[in-house]
């Protein structure tokens, strides 16, 4: 923006491992901004996105190679691939066709001293169609929240800030990590407001309560 002298823009962030209460399972945290430097206004949109493939792997020998190509959708789906020794300097991306990675893959293992190579999905979203979509649906959100007034500034952008855990056990009332309630506010004023779960859910299932099913 500072280059084009436009005062508007919009960018796009995210950040990928593994989900922090189950570490099997990966996740990405998708970022949208809108900025309008002269309304001094600053709106972000953010959403965890279970929909991703993103992974890695140590190939030692080829015959690991096609179950974990698939797993990740390729060759719909860039990967990336370097020498198993991070020191070595050889990291190539947006691998695409079974010609560029099996290229990729000599080159590496000639570069490492175990013959061994470090593969990775390639995240960049201009590779990777699954975070394309993601970027869409948050893009979608971000319309939403933009055409929401603020209740006390009239500033665009109320919407979602959080969520509060808690929602209690049907079964014995324990607080279950579930959401008890959402906390809607302006990034522009600062004014929150707590409300209920928008799907009007009042009890979690005892299957995911730390008491009934420790």
């Amino acid at each position: 923006m500072s280059a084009s002298g436009l005062p508007i823009g919009i960018a796009s962030e995210a950040s990928f491992g593994p989900h922090p209460a189950m570490p099997m399972l990966a996740v990405g945290q998708e970022l949208l901004i809108f900025l309008d430097l002269e309304r001094d206004l600053c709106v972000l949109e953010q959403r965890l996105e279970w929909r991703t493939n993103y992974s890695q792997t140590l190939l030692e020998s080829d015959d690991q190679l096609a179950p974990w190509l698939a797993q990740v959708k390729f060759p719909s789906h860039s990967v990336i691939a370097r020498p198993a020794t991070a020191q070595v300097g050889v990291l190539l991306k947006g691998l695409n066709t079974n010609e560029s990675l099996a290229d990729a893959i000599s080159l590496c293992r000639a570069a490492d001293p175990d013959g061994r190579v470090w593969l990775e999905t390639d995240m960049r979203a201009h590779c990777n169609p699954t975070r394309m979509r993601s970027i869409r649906r948050l893009g979608i959100s971000l319309v939403h929240r933009l055409r929401s007034p603020c209740p006390e500034c009239g500033s665009p952008g109320w919407g979602l800030l959080e969520t509060k855990p808690g929602l209690p056990c049907s079964d014995c009332g324990t607080a279950t990590e579930l959401t008890l309630s959402e906390i809607w506010g302006c990034q522009q004023c600062g004014a929150r407001r707590a409300q209920p779960r928008r799907d009007g859910r009042l009890q979690a299932d005892p299957g995911q309560c730390p008491w009934c099913n420790p």
